[in-house]
């Protein structure tokens, strides 16, 4: 997996990291690389954020629920 996209993240999953690949939903997408102040710069399919770049509060809580038999 690629390294961090943020200007002077050095961070990888080989270093232990959490890697996030961007959102397939446009207008996150877009939010996502607006944050990163990167110039001319847009975001790939493979594009990743390290997980030292967002704080726990910012990940969507899933249901999950198992069934017992």
């Amino acid at each position: 997996m690629p390294g961090c996209a943020a200007v002077g993240c050095f961070n990888s999953s080989q270093k232990g990291f959490k890697m996030k690949r961007f959102p397939k939903d446009p207008e996150r997408r877009k939010a996502w690389a607006a944050n990163l102040h990167r110039k001319n710069w847009q975001p790939t399919d493979y594009s990743v954020l390290c997980e030292t770049h967002f704080h726990p509060d910012m990940w969507e809580k899933k249901d999950i629920h198992i069934l017992y038999m």
